[in-house]
C-alpha cells in the first residue's frame, strides 16, 4: 500500500511538472509578441483584405508562397484574424493549441504503445511537454505566418494515433489519408506524411489483400494529392537546386546534421554550431542502436508498437534532408535557424518512445539493467534543452524590441520609404504600402498609421522627456547642405528606448512636418539620422515615438538651423564592411515603386562597435546620396572576425535618394558612420548607380 501510494505521488508530480512548460511558455509569448504584420505575414494579411473586400475566388487559398501552398495555415490565419479584429497575436494562440494537440497526441500514443509501462508513459509526456513548448522555437510563437510550421506535426501525430487506435482498418486509412493532405497543403514537408504513414498503416492487423490494397489506394490519394500540389508550381528565385546543394556535399552534411541538433544546442556562436552537429550525431546513433535491437527481437507486435514512434524519426529525417537539399547553399547555419526546431524537436520524442518500446520488449534482468542507462540520457537530454530554451529568451526579447521598432516603421510608412520599411517590413515596398493602407481602412491597424507628414496633435503627449530620458543631443549640417542628428531617448511609461525617433521641422508659419524616422539600435537609447530639410525650416525637434500607444514625446531642445555653420565630416580610409549588394527592394528589380537599397555589413574595428550610421556617396564626392541602419543579424560576421559577439548585428539596409544622384549615374560607395568622432569609413566594394536602370 505504501509503495502504490509513493507511486501516485511520483505519477502526480511528473503530470504537474508536465503542465509548467505550457505555462511558462504562454507567459513568455504574451509578454514578448506584437501585433504588427512582418514579411511573409503580409502575404496572409493581404489575403484577409481580399476576402473583406468582397473577394469571393478561392485561389489566393491555393496560391503558392515559397515552395508551399499553405491552404489551411491562410484558413487559420484568416479565423484568427477575424475573430480577433485583425490582431495577429491570435495566431500565436492558435499555434499553441496546435502544439497542444501535438502533446495530447504523444501522450495518447504512450498509452496505445506503452500500457504496461506508467511510468515510461509519464516521463515521455513530461519530456515531450519540455520539447514541444520549448522557447526554442520562439520565432514560430512570436510571427504569425508560423503557424503554418506547426501544422505537419499535428497532423502526423494525430494520424499515427488513428492507426495505432482500434478504429476499423478503413476508418483508419480514410482519416490518415485526410491528415495527410492537410499536412501537405500546410508546409511544403507535410508530403513526407504519405511516405512515413504507409508503413504504419501496413503494419496494422489485417489480411494480405487488405494490405495490399490499402497500399494502393494509399499511393493513388498520394499522387494525386502531389499531382495537385505541383500544378502551375513555380521554382522560388534564390533557392537551391538540389543538383546545386548535391554539388557542395560538406555543406549540405553540415546543413543535415545542423537541421536535426539544434534543440539541443547552446553556447557561443561557433560551439552552437558545433555542438549541434555532434548532438545529431548521437540522436542517429541512438536511432539506429534501437533499430537493430528490433531486428534483432524479431517481434511482430514490437514493430507494430514501434512503427508510430519510427514514423515520427522518420518524418524529422526526411525533413532536414529535404530541407537541406533546398537551402544549405545560403549558409550551413541557416539550418539552426529557431523555425526548423519546430520538426526537429520530434527525433527526440520519437526516439524516447522508440527506445522505451525496445525496454519493454527485451527479457528480464536486460530491461532492469537499461534503467540507469535511460535516466542518465533522459536527465541529460533534459538539460541540454533547458540551456538551448534558456539562451532562446534573450532572443525572444529582441524579437520585441525588433517588432516594436517595425510596428513604429509601419506607423510612418505614408511618409515615403525608409530603410525600415523594407528592412523591418517586407521586401516587397509596394505590397506592403497597399496592404497596411488597406488594413488601416478596415480599422485593423492598432495604433492607425499616420496619413500626412503634418505632424498630429493628437497624437502628442501632454508633456515633454526631461533631459534624463530624451534629447536631441547634436544637430550636424554638413557640406552638402543635408543635416544629421543624433541623440537618445527613454519612453517614460515603459522605461524602455523608444520604438522609433520622429524627426520634424517647423516651418514660418508655425506648422511642423515629419521629414525623418531614426531607428533605435537593439538595447540602447541612442539614435543617429540622416536627412534633408526643405528651405523653408526654421527649427527641429525629435520625438520619441511609443508604437504601442501611437504616442509622440517631445525632445529637447528645439534647435533652430538658420545660420547654423558647417560641420565639416571627416571621411576615413581604413575599411570597416562590405557593400554586399544593391537591389530595388530583396525581389522585384524592374518595379520603379520599390525603393532603391543597399545592404551589406559595418563593423568598427577600432572602437569594436558596430557604427551608429551608414551613409551613402557617389563618386569621390561627399555629396550623401543616402543612409541606412544597422540592426540585421550576421552571424558570418561574427565568425569572420573570432566569433566576436558585438558583430552579430552588423548587417545594414540603406536607402538611396534617387533625386541625389547625377544624371550620368555615378559609383556609389558606403561608409560607416561613428557619431562620437562626426566620421565616416569606407566599406569594401563599389556599386554602378547605372545597374538599377539596367534591371
Amino acid at each position: 500500500m505504501e509503495r502504490q501510494r509513493g507511486s501516485n505521488s511520483f505519477g502526480g508530480l511528473i503530470t504537474a511538472l508536465a503542465l509548467v512548460p505550457p505555462l511558462m511558455l504562454a507567459f513568455l509569448v504574451a509578454h514578448y509578441v506584437v501585433d504588427v504584420p512582418y514579411f511573409d505575414q503580409w502575404a496572409f494579411s493581404a489575403i484577409g483584405v481580399y476576402f473583406r473586400t468582397g473577394g469571393q475566388e478561392l485561389g489566393p487559398l491555393f496560391a503558392q508562397h515559397n515552395e508551399a501552398r499553405m491552404l489551411f495555415p491562410s484558413l487559420v490565419n484568416l479565423a484568427s484574424e477575424f475573430l480577433s479584429s485583425g490582431d495577429v497575436r491570435a495566431c500565436a494562440a492558435a499555434a499553441m493549441l496546435l502544439a497542444g494537440l501535438s502533446l495530447f497526441n504523444i501522450h495518447r500514443l504512450t498509452a496505445l504503445t506503452l500500457p504496461d509501462s506508467v511510468s515510461s508513459r509519464r516521463v515521455i509526456t513530461l519530456l515531450a511537454s519540455a520539447m514541444i513548448f520549448s522557447p526554442v522555437q520562439w520565432e514560430n510563437w512570436l510571427w504569425g505566418n508560423q503557424i503554418a510550421l506547426f501544422f505537419p506535426a499535428a497532423c502526423l501525430t494525430t494520424a499515427i494515433c488513428a492507426a495505432s487506435s482500434e478504429l476499423r482498418f478503413g476508418v483508419k486509412l480514410g482519416v490518415c489519408a485526410a491528415l495527410a493532405f492537410v499536412a501537405t497543403y500546410s508546409f511544403p514537408n507535410g508530403m513526407l506524411c504519405w511516405v512515413v504513414l504507409l508503413p504504419v498503416l501496413v503494419s496494422q492487423p489485417a489480411g494480405t489483400r487488405g494490405r495490399v490494397m490499402a497500399a494502393a489506394s494509399w499511393l493513388a490519394a498520394a499522387g494525386g494529392s502531389i499531382w495537385l500540389y505541383f500544378q502551375g508550381f513555380q521554382a522560388t528565385a534564390g533557392h537551391a537546386t538540389w543538383a546545386e546543394s548535391l554539388a557542395k556535399p560538406l555543406i549540405l552534411v553540415f546543413s543535415f546534421m545542423g537541421f536535426l541538433g539544434a534543440p539541443l544546442a547552446s553556447g557561443g556562436e561557433i560551439w552552437l554550431y558545433r555542438s549541434g552537429r555532434l548532438i545529431s550525431l548521437a540522436l542517429l546513433g541512438l536511432l539506429a542502436v534501437a533499430c537493430l535491437a528490433l531486428m534483432a527481437g524479431r517481434s511482430r507486435i514490437a514493430w507494430r508498437r514501434a512503427s508510430g514512434w519510427l514514423a515520427l524519426c522518420a518524418f524529422v529525417v526526411g525533413s532536414a534532408g529535404v530541407t537541406a537539399l533546398g537551402r544549405s547553399t545560403m549558409s550551413s547555419v541557416f539550418l539552426h535557424d529557431s523555425r526548423y526546431t519546430s520538426f526537429s524537436i520530434y527525433l527526440v520524442i520519437g526516439l524516447a518512445g522508440l527506445l522505451a518500446v525496445v525496454r519493454a520488449e527485451w527479457p528480464e534482468p536486460g530491461g532492469r539493467a537499461t534503467m540507469p542507462v535511460a535516466v542518465v540520457v533522459c536527465l541529460a537530454v533534459l538539460g541540454l534543452h533547458v540551456s538551448a530554451a534558456v539562451q532562446s529568451v534573450p532572443a525572444m526579447a529582441q524579437w520585441r524590441t525588433a517588432r516594436l521598432q517595425s510596428k513604429a516603421c509601419l506607423a510612418m510608412i505614408n511618409l515615403g520609404a525608409s530603410p525600415c520599411a523594407v528592412t523591418k517590413l517586407g521586401p516587397a515596398y509596394s505590397q506592403v504600402l497597399t496592404t497596411a493602407n488597406a488594413l488601416n481602412d478596415l480599422g485593423l491597424l492598432h495604433p492607425p498609421l499616420l496619413r500626412g507628414a503634418l505632424l498630429p496633435a493628437e497624437r502628442m503627449a501632454a508633456t515633454t522627456l526631461d533631459a534624463a530620458a530624451g534629447k536631441l543631443a547634436a544637430l550636424r549640417r554638413l557640406p552638402d547642405g543635408s543635416w544629421i542628428a543624433s541623440g537618445y531617448a527613454v519612453l517614460p511609461g515603459r522605461k524602455e528606448p523608444a520604438d522609433g525617433v520622429v524627426i520634424a521641422y517647423e516651418d514660418g508659419r508655425g506648422a511642423r512636418q515629419i521629414v525623418a524616422l531614426a531607428d533605435t539600435p537593439m538595447w540602447t537609447s541612442q539614435w543617429v539620422q540622416w536627412f534633408v530639410l526643405p528651405e523653408e525650416a526654421t527649427s527641429v525637434r525629435a520625438y520619441a515615438y511609443d508604437a504601442l500607444e501611437g504616442r509622440l514625446y517631445p525632445l529637447n531642445p528645439a534647435t533652430g538651423v538658420a545660420g547654423r555653420e558647417t560641420s565639416p565630416l571627416r571621411f576615413g580610409e581604413e575599411t570597416s564592411g562590405t557593400l554586399d549588394r544593391l537591389a530595388r527592394g530583396f525581389v522585384n528589380f524592374a518595379d520603379p515603386r520599390e525603393p532603391m537599397m543597399a545592404f551589406g555589413w559595418a563593423f568598427l574595428r577600432r572602437e569594436a562597435k558596430v557604427p551608429d550610421a551608414i551613409l551613402m556617396t557617389c563618386d569621390g564626392d561627399q555629396k550623401i546620396a543616402g543612409s541606412g541602419e544597422i540592426h540585421m543579424p550576421r552571424p558570418d560576421v561574427v565568425r569572420a572576425l573570432g566569433n566576436d559577439p558585438r558583430a552579430l548585428h552588423s548587417g545594414f539596409g540603406a536607402l538611396i535618394d534617387g533625386r541625389r544622384l547625377p544624371a550620368g549615374g555615378c559609383m556609389l560607395r558606403a561608409w560607416a558612420y561613428d557619431a562620437a568622432g562626426h566620421t565616416a569609413q569606407p566599406l569594401q566594394h563599389t556599386i554602378d548607380s547605372r545597374q538599377l536602370t539596367a534591371r
